[in-house]
């Protein structure tokens, strides 16, 4: 009786190791080793601290696992062996995709994640491997195992995730201490500049600049939204639509920061480097200031700045945080679980994941002192116009088009954004300041970067409309001059009637550019992937002939671009 009893105590502590082994490795992957590591990796690009998510991880972590404990503990013994199988092949193909299958797919540069780019040979060839990997685990589990071999195998393969799940955290822990930094300077709340919204719905009562940034605004999305609806491009009286333009950046880092500092991005160091330095030079903003304008930014931090506190002191939307809060840190928690998802799971999974990495800090709310928020790109935001100063000068990034992945769904999401401006527009007709202003309306960059890699294989333009102070033509103006983002502070200083120092060659208005102009212009194409791919086009007359575009430089780096 005692040996039964001892047998009995045996097989039971047995199945309940057996049942943990089974339990843990997968909620252990996707709710805290690859979190983690998503966090520790870009924590750069988050507002938010660790202790933010990362205790909301852990709990679910642990409720993960106690369901599926209880789920598995009381099965009979063929079930038991199938299910433990299942759990521990799907937690091993969830590490062998995240590190080896995923290709080119690991980039958190906040685009838009739901598989784009990804050919169906290659997404139904990963299903493949995921089916047959699990399925042999299924058979094997169906198998007779009188010499425990089977199991013994499916241990060491549970011990094996688990000591991956395990290193790699901790890995990256060893190697990132910046990242405790962020977390105790938030917890004393060191001084932290932000830019805020403050005064984004205002005109000024004699001269006003309007520089609307559409993100990903592709000519086609442009070219796609006229033909729909035709009728809203009529309220762009004395507007030019330029539709042979370049971008000088496919990406919005470095491309938001190029059009505020006109400093060339140096491959070579660090964004964050980078970004410091390139305000610290002579700025075009300079000329605006020196020449009354009142200057307004409304950007995001990590692509276009690293730390607010590195812009102009001039900058009136710029202030001192005063409050820091998370909204909802659940939702926060799984927004990081979510782009880890998205790393971890098969192609055919990652088409169904719609989420954008970098909407994680919209969770997170600062302003300052007298209450103004921290300016978000995202959403278009409602309000009453009030007056502000003498001359103005606004910069404003929205998210834009940047969820578009085709010509139809950029449309929709230009037409939206074009309703928005729309109404800076009326409200500068009311006040009668309309004719008065410069206004620009234009992306950071094409569609081309969401398509995976850096060389292209048709023109890639990106939309620019500009009406300059004191136009007259009632209608929208259609050009094919050979214009790029070069151009646009030489537009904006001559339509104000500024004229610049001699830190800067702004080069020529865009009205300055004949079309048969065989002007020689410059875009670069860079990947987000783990080894950095810089290919510089140069371009030469009409950009909507492929003809005339040729590579000039390619230039390799054993980098991330917004490392």
């Amino acid at each position: 009786m005692n040996k039964q009893k001892k047998a009995d105590k045996k097989t039971i502590l047995m199945r309940i190791g057996l049942s943990l082994l089974a339990a843990v490795p997968l909620p252990l992957t996707l709710l805290i080793s690859v979190p983690f590591e998503v966090y520790g990796a870009n924590f750069a690009q988050y507002v938010f601290t660790l202790g933010d998510f990362f205790p909301v991880c852990v709990g679910f972590f642990f409720l993960a696992v106690a369901v599926l404990f209880a789920a598995v503990f009381f099965l009979p013994k063929r079930a038991f062996r199938i299910v433990c199988s299942i759990l521990i092949t799907l937690a091993l193909m969830c590490f062998v995709q995240g590190n080896y299958l995923n290709g080119q797919l690991d980039s958190l540069g906040g685009d838009y994640l739901e598989g784009e780019g990804i050919s169906a040979v290659s997404a139904w060839l990963n299903a493949v491997i995921w089916i047959a990997v699990v399925a042999v685990g299924i058979v094997l589990a169906c198998l007779k195992d009188r010499k425990n071999i089977i199991s013994f195998v499916g241990v060491v393969l549970a011990v094996i995730v688990l000591a991956t799940q395990v290193v790699a955290p901790i890995f990256v822990a060893a190697t990132n201490g910046e990242m405790y930094d962020k977390q105790a300077d938030n917890a004393v709340h060191t001084e932290r500049y932000i830019l805020t919204d403050a005064n984004v719905r205002t005109a000024a009562t004699r001269s006003n600049i309007y520089w609307f940034i559409i993100d990903r605004f592709d000519e086609t999305f442009a070219e796609e939204a006229y033909n729909q609806q035709p009728q809203v491009f009529d309220n762009l009286e004395g507007f030019t639509w330029f539709q042979a333009h370049l971008a000088c950046y496919s990406q919005t880092f470095p491309a938001i920061a190029h059009m505020l500092t006109c400093n060339e991005y140096d491959p070579h160091m660090m964004r964050a480097s980078w970004l410091r330095e390139s305000y610290k030079k002579p700025l075009p903003l300079n000329e605006l200031h020196n020449n009354g304008y009142s200057v307004h930014l409304y950007t995001q931090q990590y692509y276009s700045f690293d730390d607010a506190k590195d812009l102009p002191d001039y900058v009136a939307n710029r202030a001192l945080s005063a409050s820091y809060q998370v909204s909802d840190r659940v939702q926060l928690a799984f927004s990081v679980v979510g782009v880890g998802l998205y790393r971890e799971l098969p192609y055919l999974a990652k088409r169904v994941i719609h989420l954008d990495s970098s909407t994680s800090n919209n969770f997170i709310e600062e302003s300052d002192a007298d209450g103004n928020a921290k300016y978000s790109c995202y959403g278009l935001p409602d309000g009453q116009f009030d007056s502000a100063e003498d001359k103005a000068f606004y910069f404003i990034h929205k998210d834009g088009c940047h969820a578009a992945t085709t010509a139809k769904a950029g449309a929709r999401l230009a037409l939206e954004n074009f309703a928005y401006i729309q109404k800076y527009i009326d409200n500068l007709k009311a006040k009668g300041l309309y004719d008065n202003a410069t206004i620009i309306i234009t992306g950071d960059h094409a569609l081309a970067d969401v398509l995976g890699g850096a060389y292209y294989d048709s023109p890639q333009l990106t939309a620019l409309f500009v009406k300059p102070s004191g136009a007259t033509n009632a209608r929208l103006v259609k050009s094919v001059a050979p214009t790029s983002h070069e151009n646009l502070w030489a537009t904006v200083f001559k339509s104000a009637g500024i004229t610049p120092s001699q830190d800067f060659n702004y080069g020529r208005s865009v009205f300055d550019i004949p079309e048969d102009d065989p002007v020689v212009r410059y875009t670069v194409s860079h990947t987000y992937s783990r080894e950095l791919l810089a290919v510089r086009y140069k371009v030469v007359g009409d950009a909507r002939n492929f003809d005339n575009w040729s590579i000039e430089e390619e230039l390799h780096l054993n980098k991330q671009l917004t490392d």
